[in-house]
Formats: structure tokens, sequence, C-alpha cells
């Protein structure tokens, strides 16, 4: 009898593991899939521009770029070939 009591026992205890798990798995998926939604949304993290383009179409890259990327720093830089 006690044997029986432990069997049933343990399969309750495996069932709401499975449960808990599940709840777990789900979680964890939405909380992946916030975070890629928000990686898309945000779109580029940097913008490369060249040095031969005119001064307008730079401001231009800089004000579309500050509109998604509130916090953002500009670092100039050489770079030789």
């Amino acid at each position: 009898m006690f044997v029986v009591v432990l069997i049933i026992f343990l399969l309750f205890l495996f069932l709401y593991g499975l449960y808990i798990m599940n709840k777990v798995d789900r979680f964890i998926y939405e909380n992946q899939k916030a975070k890629k939604d928000e990686i898309v949304l945000k779109g580029p993290s940097s913008v490369k521009i060249a040095g031969n383009i005119p001064l307008k179409e730079i401001d231009k890259e800089i004000d579309k770029f500050k509109q998604t990327h509130p916090n953002f720093e500009v670092i100039l830089r050489e770079e030789s070939n």
C-alpha cells in the first residue's frame, strides 16, 4: 500500500514539475521575444558615414539616428588603408 501511495505521489510531483517548467519556458520565450522586438525597433546601433558626404547629409543621418537612440555619442576617426 505504501508503494502505491509513493508512486502516485511521485507521479503528481512529476506532473507538477512539468507544469512549472512549462510556465518557465513560456516566460523565457516571451522575454527573448520582447528583447528581439526591441532590438528590431531600435534599428542599427552604429552608423558609418564616409568622409565625402556633404555636411547636410551627415546632419540628416545623425538626426535620424538620434530619433531612435537618444543617448548616443559621436566618435570621429580616420581609417588608414
